[in-house]
């Protein structure tokens, strides 16, 4: 059901193997964190942008490279030639938080590129991309992603009420394994009544 759910709402392409359901946005980062960073490793983050993204980077040692948002989103430029060595990138692209700009197409393909090139890995949270009033939801990053380097983050805590604590990663192939295994260390499962729900 989820892997039709985003395929049709959000444009994302993937197989159930991909998907690891987790208790929240914060999980979801901690669990990225703990796969792909090491002590000083370089992480893009808005500037301003999400404060619990932010420590939870910071506490898993990460080197937090602030990166100004424009009316059209990250300045992928400015922060390709200023921080070139980053191993992750952590955006929110259709609606950016606190300033509620949208990643232009033209951006997001930049920074597609760029992460394909530099083999980087890029967190796509989704976290409010169901509710649009001016028009349409724009398709996700995950789904402009020929070469698997997004991990595609999305919550059901908008859609039910704040507390739910429920949401999914979408993991590129080559990260299931590893992503599966941090998920059972640092849980076991999430809950089975949520889920159904």
């Amino acid at each position: 059901i989820l892997v039709d759910y985003v395929h049709s709402t959000r444009g994302v392409n993937c197989s159930e193997e991909q998907i690891i359901i987790v208790n929240g946005t914060q999980q979801a980062i901690n669990l990225t964190a703990s796969v792909l960073l090491q002590q000083g490793s370089s992480v893009w983050l808005d500037d301003s942008g999400y404060d619990s993204a932010r420590a939870i980077l910071t506490a898993r040692g990460a080197n937090i490279c602030p990166i100004p948002s424009e009316s059209d989103g990250m300045n992928i430029t400015m922060a390709a030639q200023t921080y070139p060595d980053a191993c992750l990138v952590y955006t929110a692209p259709s609606h950016q938080f606190p300033l509620g700009t949208t990643l232009s197409l033209t951006k997001r393909l930049a920074l597609l590129e760029w992460a394909n090139k530099n083999q980087a890995w890029i967190f796509e949270d989704d976290y409010n991309s169901e509710f649009r009033y001016l028009s349409k939801p724009i398709q996700a990053l995950q789904g402009l992603d020929a070469h698997q380097r997004v991990i595609y983050a999305g919550t059901f805590s908008k859609m039910m009420y704040p507390g739910f604590r429920l949401g999914f990663l979408i993991v590129p192939k080559i990260l299931i394994e590893p992503f599966t295994m941090m998920k059972y260390y640092s849980d076991s499962h999430s809950g089975y009544l949520e889920q159904a729900a």
